[in-house]
């Protein structure tokens, strides 16, 4: 996944982070981050990884929050409605 590598090639300023962690869906891994940023990815590139989905076209983002208390928030969950709507319009 080209966007991950760039994003985890990011410098980490000294200070609070979000540590790298598998969603709760194991289907991407998430980058630490510093605390506040909000990472976001296109679902065709997410999904693909998790799924057998190269040939679809797959709309919408998927989007994880770094809380500023250095916590993946608020709720520890990723948001997946985009690509799992995107991918039921592909397979009807």
């Amino acid at each position: 996944m080209e966007i991950l590598t760039v994003v985890m090639r990011k410098t980490l300023n000294s200070g609070l982070v979000c540590n790298a962690t598998w969603d709760e869906n194991a289907v991407a891994c998430w980058p630490a981050v510093p605390a506040g940023d909000r990472l976001s990815f296109p679902c065709s590139e997410v999904m693909r990884y998790g799924y057998r989905v190269d040939s679809l076209d797959l709309k919408g983002i998927v989007s994880r929050n770094c809380s500023q208390n250095g916590t993946w928030g608020p709720t520890n969950q990723t948001d997946y409605n985009a690509c799992l709507e995107s991918l039921d319009e592909n397979l009807t």
